[in-house]
Formats: structure tokens, sequence, C-alpha cells
């Protein structure tokens, strides 16, 4: 044992979760109070008094701080791993996924980190804790609904009486169907759809959980996962189906993908779409043999407004700029906040550089319109450098220093401006 628990498990307990070969710790929702050693091996920690105090999200990485407002009890119900990037001790950068469970017998949520790269090596292992940690902790908030040959409901647990609003006589004796919309495929919900080969396709494919629509008793609908199991008793066939209630689920997916993915501030992509955005633009140029320009901006003036007016005129400002910006550029084209007051904009298909010239100076006129504050209008400028693909640079490294490198040439005139690239 790293770390005293203060759940203070038994010492089996301790022995598995020091033998795990994934990072392994045990908090409550604050600092660690457990990490396994290969824990601390992955982090670069040589003891466990050097983490002491720290919480999980310590370890993020910055283009991930967002994540921290997540608790742990969301990401436990969410069940699923999480892709994230984390800082070692010597600021190394590990992708890694994530994954948080609820212990209730001992008051605490356990948390799992590896290295993707042996994602494969440890796929099947990982399914298999997985199963486990479902059939143990979370079985009980699972409904559980067994079926006859005829398709109809035979038994149900309460879980299932509370996802779907019935109670267990009102299903008990119903067909599947009662637990459906109306329209939905009638291979997933026709009585008997296992009497010939291809209507039977459907209980092999819901073998694995399976995304369906599911419909409560006062008719409204939800997203569920549902996994069917055949079960032979003698001559007699059966199913029991295991379903849970995702939307809440859904809802934390969707927050997680945001925060990855997009600017808080201005709903913009941010780097790591954008970075996206620019490899995707690099193969269609290969492919049809045309340019593309990126345009790397860095306001003037931001700082006074934010520092004397404060953090709500400095989201103001940036609100501002990005709406302008995009009304420079087609819906094509991608307009990206990548720092403070940085912003990157793809073009993509450009007959020559003169286009790209005439677009510079529209950003340049629109940035430097006035913003009006309760204090009285401001007015920004803008420093920018573009780079073209391919002439300054074949990869996406390439045409972001070089478009950089312009924007500091631009800069450094102390004017609102643009710089094109020198050729590479």
């Amino acid at each position: 044992m790293v770390v005293t628990i203060n759940t203070d498990p038994d010492k089996a307990f301790e022995s598995i979760l020091d033998r795990m070969n994934n990072l392994i710790c045990l908090c409550k929702g604050g600092p660690i109070d457990y990490i396994n050693p290969v824990g601390l091996k992955m982090l670069g920690y040589k003891g466990s008094a050097e983490i002491a105090g720290k919480n999980i999200t310590d370890f993020l990485h910055p283009d991930y701080s967002d994540f921290a407002e997540i608790t742990l009890h969301e990401l436990a119900a969410e069940q699923s791993l999480v892709s994230l990037k984390l800082i070692t001790a010597v600021n190394n950068v590990l992708d890694v996924e994530m994954w948080v469970s609820e212990l209730p017998h001992i008051n605490c949520f356990m948390i799992e980190v590896r290295d993707i790269t042996s994602h494969i090596r440890a796929a099947k292992t990982l399914r298999s804790r997985e199963q486990w940690l479902e059939g143990v902790i979370n079985t009980v908030a699972d409904g559980i609904i067994s079926i006859d040959d005829q398709g109809d409901i035979r038994s149900v647990n309460p879980a299932a009486e509370q996802i779907f609003g019935f109670s267990s006589s009102e299903m008990i004796g119903k067909n599947l169907r009662t637990l459906v919309p109306e329209d939905a495929p009638v291979e997933v919900v026709a009585a008997k759809p296992w009497q010939n080969k291809e209507q039977s396709d459907w209980v092999r494919e819901l073998d694995t959980l399976q995304e369906l629509t599911g419909r409560r008793k006062g008719g409204d609908e939800f997203v569920m996962e549902m996994a069917v199991r055949e079960l032979q008793h003698g001559e007699q066939m059966s199913f029991t189906g295991i379903v849970r209630d995702i939307t809440e689920r859904k809802r934390i997916e969707e927050q997680i993908r945001t925060m990855a993915h997009f600017d808080s501030v201005t709903t913009l992509p941010n780097r790591n779409l954008l970075a996206d955005r620019l490899e995707e633009a690099i193969k269609r140029s290969h492919r049809g043999h045309h340019k593309f320009a990126l345009l790397y901006v860095d306001l003037n003036k931001f700082k006074p407004i934010n520092d004397e007016l404060g953090h709500d005129a400095g989201d103001k400002a940036l609100l501002f700029v990005a709406g302008q910006m995009k009304d420079c550029v087609r819906e094509t084209d991608t307009v990206a906040r990548v720092g403070g007051d940085e912003f990157v904009v793809l073009l993509e298909n450009v007959p020559d550089l003169d286009s790209v010239k005439q677009v510079a100076e529209k950003l340049l006129g629109k940035i430097a319109e006035p913003i009006e504050f309760s204090s009285g209008p401001r007015s920004l400028g803008a420093a920018m450098g573009i780079a073209l693909h391919p002439e300054h640079g074949e990869t996406r490294d390439e045409l972001m220093t070089s478009a950089d490198k312009a924007m500091y040439a631009a800069k450094e005139t102390g004017e609102s401006c643009f710089r094109i690239s020198v050729q590479s």
C-alpha cells in the first residue's frame, strides 16, 4: 500500500490494487487518498509523499483544464472511457484513457488511467474488468427484463420499473413493443422475431450493447442501451434484456466533446479541432491540387480592455472579434481561437495570393470597428501572418510556424497590418 486509505479496505483488496498494471487511484472527490505503484511510476514520482494533497485533475494537460469542472460522480455515471492528456512530473505529455467507477461499499471513487499505446494489448483484460464492474457495482441501476419465446415480458426488476415508468404488473404479459415507440423498426420489436434465420439476426446483434429509443409510460422517448442474452432451458428458449437509460450520459458526452473541441468563450473551434481540420485540408489539397491559406491573427489593444474594464469586457471583445471574423469568411472556412487573444483562419481552396490578401484586408477592417462598452467605444487592431500551402509549408506544423513568424513580423511594425510568410 502506497498511501493509507481512509476507507481502510482489507489487505486482499489492497494487494489487488497494488498489482494492477494501470494507474489506479482512490479518492472521495478531492485529493488522492491512494495511488498504486504503477500510477506513481506513470506520473514520474518516486514516492507517495510527492503527490500528497494533489487531485487527479492537477495532472491534466492545459488543453483539458475545463474537464476538471465535471465531477467524478458524473464521470462514474457515464461509464465509458474518456481520452485525455496528462502531464508527468518531468513535463512529459501522456495520451491516456480514464475510467471512473463509484465504489459505494467503501464510499469513494476508483479512477483508472492507462496509456492508449497499450490499448490493443489490454483491450480484452479491460473489457473483462468493465463487465465485472458493471455486474458487481452497477447492476442495481440497470433494468433487467426477461422475455419468453413469444416476445412477451415475464419479469422486470425495480430499476426497469423506474426507467420506463410502468409497474411490474403493467409490464408483465405485455410484448416488448410496449417499451419502444410505435414507429420503431419492426424487426426489433415484432412478436416471435426469432422464428426464422432472417428475423433472428436482431437477437445476435443485440448480444452486444445497442443504442435504441425507449418509451416511458407517459409517452416520452429517451435513449437507452439494451443487450439481450439468450437462455436455453431444456427445449424452451427465453431472453434476458439488460436496459440502461443513457440520457444523462449522452448529455455529458456532448459536454465533453464540446470542451475538447470548442473554445468556451467564443464557441469557435479550439486548437485541437483546428489541428484536425488543418490535416484534412492538407489531404484535400493534395487530392485536388489546390491551395489553401492559414492566417494567424494576434489582437492589438486587447490587454488594456481586459485589464481596465474587466474580464467580462474582455470576453465581450473576444465575442465581437469572433463574430466579425466569421462574417468575413465562407461557411467552408474555419475561424479558431488558439490562445488568449490569438485566432487562426483557415481559408480553403483559394485561387491565388491576391484573393487571400483581400480577405486579410477585410478581416483587419472588421476587427478595427469600434466596440461599445459602458465607458465608451474602444477599438482593436491586429497583426496578421499569412502562410500558403504548399509554398510556405507542407505539414501542419510547418504552416503554423510560417504563419506565426509572419504574424510577429507584422507585430513589429506596431501597426494593424499583415505580412506574408517568406518562401520556404
